[in-house]
């Protein structure tokens, strides 16, 4: 059962034993190939997934992407993230994409340095009205 207030050991995985979650939501993953005119095709992963962000030991930041494991905590992203990067302030922007249908839930992950390093995202959170405070979070 998730709280307001999780203990220690649900901010926790395996694989980041004292790495706080600074954020975390469920999210599906979007594979994006290019079409031209800068626009890309996206296709769902299958697999029901979770973003975490954490502050590591050194103070840097990290954004990983994994498959939910049936355990549900704060922390479920498993020890080996499909996706896993360090984000630094202003050098990334995560921001909600215009699809053409206002009931998607589409998210871009963009770095502000390297423009092709885009990662696309399904929000899975059943509260929509929440989702742009997940955004703020990551944009922190």
């Amino acid at each position: 059962m998730s709280t307001l207030f999780p203990d220690r050991a649900e901010l926790e995985t395996p694989g980041h034993p004292h790495s706080p979650v600074l954020a975390s939501f469920k999210a599906g993953l979007l594979n994006a190939v290019p079409v031209g005119d800068g626009s890309f095709k996206v296709t769902a992963d299958p697999r029901r997934g979770r973003c975490v962000i954490r502050r590591e030991d050194d103070g840097s930041r990290t954004f990983t992407w994994a498959p939910r494991n049936t355990g549900g905590g704060a922390g479920d992203a498993g020890s080996n993230p499909d996706v896993r990067f360090i984000i630094n302030h202003g050098e990334q922007v995560f921001r909600k994409v215009n699809t053409g249908v206002d009931t998607d839930r589409v998210y871009l992950l963009q770095s502000t340095v390297l423009e092709t390093s885009r990662h696309f995202f399904w929000m899975q959170e059943i509260d929509a009205s929440k989702d742009q405070e997940i955004v703020n979070s990551v944009n922190e």
